[in-house]
């Protein structure tokens, strides 16, 4: 286990390297890591309540959750779908149908039919971004394949 143990000053170097290296990026200067800024300028506060639906497209499996704040311990309901090859390597629309598929079964599972609740969309791939509800994707990586996607607003 020594060889994976890292002591607190190459630790606190590591750190300020990937902070360099981050900054480099986003300012558009040379640097190891691909940064594209993000349009989400507010944060959580801690006090938010009411329920609301994340999306989770993240490779490998797309998960589909609803957490309900309450001002205590959140609750959370959360299905997990395998992607297989077949569908990583499907056209755009095939693959997004799959997805938008997977969310009505888990809206009728939790009754949720007729509700309006904010959404939020994990897409963990390379995109451009325009603005907090504009992406364009500009690859795929993961091993997904999908035509019609790449270059388009997702």
């Amino acid at each position: 286990m020594s060889r994976f143990s890292v002591t607190k000053e190459r630790l606190e170097k590591l750190s300020e390297d990937m902070l360099s290296e981050m900054t480099a990026g986003l300012e558009g200067r040379e640097s190891s890591l691909l940064m594209i800024p993000t349009y989400i300028y507010n944060l959580p506060t801690g006090k938010e309540t009411g329920s609301y639906l994340a999306l989770d497209f993240g490779g490998s499996t797309f998960r589909i959750i609803r957490v309900t704040l309450t001002g205590g311990e959140p609750v959370i309901h959360c299905e997990t779908k395998e992607l297989d090859a077949a569908t990583k390597s499907a056209s755009g629309e095939q693959l997004f149908d799959s997805l938008a598929g997977y969310v009505a079964q888990f809206v009728e599972k939790e009754n949720l039919g007729g509700q309006s609740l904010p959404l939020g969309f994990t897409f963990s791939f390379p995109m451009s971004q325009q603005s907090l509800s504009q992406g364009t994707l500009v690859k795929w990586t993961k091993g997904f394949e999908c035509s019609g996607v790449v270059g388009e607003n997702v």
